[in-house]
């Protein structure tokens, strides 16, 4: 699998799934920013990205390539401004990187333990939009 990036449709979200070590897929992460950047360009106003990390084994080391890769600000990566990400699962490293990456980045990203849950943030946050 890598990495498999979907919009739902008729809505604003993009699903995020992928496969770890990152250390095994870094060349492909930069193209799933890409191909989230692409998305961006073909929608009008805020995207929502929810990455999926359920049933994944996650490293210290995949959140240190992460915080590495965030130094480039590359558009449709998590610090792009026009894609608001949230993160699935319940790992405590999850829960640790998502920690880092807010102090060290600025990028607030809210964790979920279902995707149901993350689904419905979203969605009510879309329906609380003005316009």
């Amino acid at each position: 699998m890598a990495f498999i990036v979907t919009i739902l449709p008729n809505e604003p979200i993009i699903l995020l799934r992928f496969d770890l070590p990152l250390e095994k897929h870094l060349g492909i992460l930069r193209h799933v920013w890409t191909r989230c950047a692409r998305l961006v360009d073909e929608h009008d106003g805020l995207l929502y990205r929810i990455l999926d990390t359920r049933n994944l084994d996650i490293a210290y080391s995949d959140v240190l390539l992460i915080l590495d890769d965030l130094r480039y600000d590359r558009p449709g990566s998590l610090s792009d401004p026009q894609i608001q990400s949230v993160a699935v699962g319940d790992s405590p490293i999850l829960t640790l990187g998502l920690q880092k990456i807010s102090e060290q980045c600025h990028i607030d990203i809210p964790i979920f333990d279902t995707l149901d849950a993350a689904l419905t943030a979203i969605r009510a946050e879309i329906t609380a939009q003005p316009g």
